[in-house]
């Protein structure tokens, strides 16, 4: 870690079962540092789902540890690969961290040696 640390996010992007290795797939050339992959299981009733033009309450929630530098290029390809810009294909968002806990919790987020 001798290069200066750079602001971090983490992003979750939500896409439909069996989708998240995809995003996973993607993100890593983005300067993703740390992914974890969640299965997830909504609770709308059917008339909800077709209402918002979805198919399954079956989700992969993908939380991704990036640079703040790289988010934009991250949410480019998110949207022109999987096309997360059309109804029901799933949703994307940045969340700032403002700390981690402990030198050993950044090291295990930025892949280093603990």
């Amino acid at each position: 870690m001798s290069e200066a640390l750079k602001s971090m996010k983490m992003m979750m992007t939500i896409v439909d079962r069996d989708k998240g290795d995809k995003v996973k797939d993607i993100l890593c050339n983005c300067g993703v540092y740390f992914q974890l992959i969640i299965l997830g299981e909504g609770t709308a009733e059917q008339e909800t789902l077709q209402l918002l033009g979805l198919s399954s309450i079956e989700k992969d929630i993908v939380l991704s540890f990036i640079e703040e530098d790289n988010v934009d290029e991250a949410l480019s390809q998110l949207q022109g690969k999987l096309e997360l810009n059309k109804r029901g294909k799933g949703i994307s968002c940045v969340l700032d961290l403002d700390c981690i806990g402990s030198k050993k919790s950044l090291q295990i987020l930025l892949g280093s040696s603990c």
